[in-house]
């Protein structure tokens, strides 16, 4: 049997940042493409409810790169996922005990919800430069995970993949 590809997470500020484009988000997913051959790029489910509340109610420029952002992710090669099989409530479970650990501060629900879902995705990591996510402590983060049977993943910063890739 073929190995699975690898599956990353893209969170919502890289793409808001490959509209622009900046160089680090564009050149991290480029080298990560590169030296990850057959890794598929998925855009989760709370990461389009933020770029469209975004294209909605951010200010002109955040309008402007959100929707692009939206009408480009799958010619950029990011296939977005609107369904995460397990389902919302232990979506949310998951996001909430996230919470109240401390791993992520009450008002970064939608992080947490990120998290979750490439959790449940069964993703190997995602690319965020979000320092929230990226301060997340990784054994806490796995040991939840691990509570709740779900893939462990890590949460990468473009600057982590250039070094690596690099």
């Amino acid at each position: 049997m073929p190995p699975k590809p690898k599956v990353v997470a893209v969170d919502t500020n890289i793409l808001l940042d490959i509209a622009v484009p900046k160089d680090a988000a564009t050149d991290a997913v480029d080298l990560m493409r590169e030296h990850m051959p057959g890794c598929a790029f998925i855009v989760l489910p709370t990461v389009i409810l933020e770029l469209r509340y975004l294209s909605i109610k951010g200010d002109a420029e955040v309008r402007m790169l959100a929707t692009r952002a939206l009408h480009q992710m799958r010619a950029w090669g990011f296939q977005p996922v609107n369904y995460i099989p397990a389902g919302h409530a232990i979506t949310e479970r998951i996001a909430d005990k996230m919470r109240a650990q401390g791993l992520l501060p009450e008002e970064e629900r939608n992080d947490s919800f990120i998290v979750a879902e490439a959790a449940l995705a069964l993703c190997e990591m995602i690319i965020s430069s979000d320092h929230h996510m990226l301060e997340i402590p990784k054994a806490k983060l796995h040991a939840l995970l691990d509570a709740h049977d779900v893939g462990c993943l890590e949460i990468v910063s473009p600057s982590d993949m250039l070094k690596k890739f690099s």
